[in-house]
């Protein structure tokens, strides 16, 4: 029986990038840039941290809307027509008069390694202005978001969301590096944080001041001392660090075939959001979060094989 299947499906806001994503897979890492090259093929599909979180979100039940920006052109509407496809409410899709909308070129090596080219477009449109009274979720998700957005986000959800609403949060790199006082008030507003090692190394040396390697152990740690929140902190093949109020534990990551490793963040974070928030404990959180992630990495794209609760709960416990 699902989490929800006895009452109203919970509901999701995601906030962040848009885009849309050409993947094109490199057969040989040793060829030369120069030149024509056939390729299996070079697939579109919607991403960005906005749309693959409210995607996951969907598949486990959640009536989700996505609230992005994305520019009035071809791009914007393949990208609407692929949201309403899934499912995800457009309500909250800002169409940016005379803007492109966000585009990334994503390169997938053999081993499922990926090296992303982001034109962010429209992205950087995005202000928060949008986050009234009115808006009314069981769970803000936020992913990276422009700067001008930070503030705006801060002030709903202090003076307008309700109180107990959960947060949950994964930084951009970018976004690490320039938000200044907003990010850190921002932070300490959060229920559950999500980075991956190198972002919460960056954080972590931007607080001290000086450049000081940290494992993602030990960065979980530092970063329990700042936040009241659940910590995780992603390492790849490593699994992942999770520790709030003084406990950590670590989960394994789950060996096997990767035709792609992008995305799989936002699948883990996006998942362990789901489950935490509805009151699992997080041992059992954080396992079918990396069982989802794991999934994920069958795709090339970001998200679309991410797993449904019931599928994902037949996997965990067979």
């Amino acid at each position: 029986m699902g989490l929800n299947s006895s009452c109203k499906p919970a509901s999701a806001l995601t906030i962040g990038g848009a885009t849309i994503d050409v993947i094109l897979p490199v057969v040989d890492s040793n060829i030369a840039l120069a030149g024509k090259h056939d390729v299996p093929f070079i697939n579109f599909a919607a991403g960005g941290g906005a749309i693959n979180a409210a995607t996951v979100l969907n598949k486990l039940g959640r009536n989700v809307s996505a609230y992005c920006a994305i520019g009035d052109d071809a791009e914007g509407e393949l990208l609407c027509a692929r949201l309403t496809q899934v499912g995800i409410s457009l309500d909250k899709v800002e169409i940016i008069e005379n803007a492109k909308t966000g585009r990334a070129v994503i390169s997938v090596q053999k081993d499922g390694d990926v090296a992303i080219f982001a034109d962010r477009g429209a992205n950087l449109s995005l202000d928060g202005k949008a986050l009234t009274q009115e808006v009314h979720t069981d769970l803000l998700y936020i992913s990276s978001i422009p700067d001008l957005a930070l503030e705006s986000i801060f002030d709903f959800i202090c003076h307008l969301a309700p109180k107990d609403m959960p947060v949950a949060w994964n930084p951009g790199s970018g976004q690490i590096r320039s938000g200044g006082s907003t990010f850190t008030k921002l932070l300490e507003c959060t229920n559950v944080l999500l980075m991956n090692a190198e972002e919460a190394a960056t954080v972590l040396n931007l607080r001290r001041g000086q450049l000081v390697t940290s494992s993602a152990k030990e960065s979980c740690l530092e970063l329990m001392r700042v936040s009241k929140a659940h910590v995780c902190i992603t390492d790849g093949a490593n699994g992942v660090w999770i520790g709030k109020n003084g406990e950590i534990f670590h989960q394994a990551a789950i060996s096997g075939r990767v035709a792609s490793a992008v995305g799989a963040g936002d699948t883990f974070g996006a998942t362990f959001a789901h489950f935490i928030t509805n009151g699992v404990e997080p041992r059992k959180a954080a396992r079918w979060a990396v069982h989802n992630a794991h999934a994920s990495l069958a795709g090339y794209d970001a998200v679309s094989q991410s797993l449904s609760e019931k599928i994902l709960a037949n996997r965990v416990t067979s």
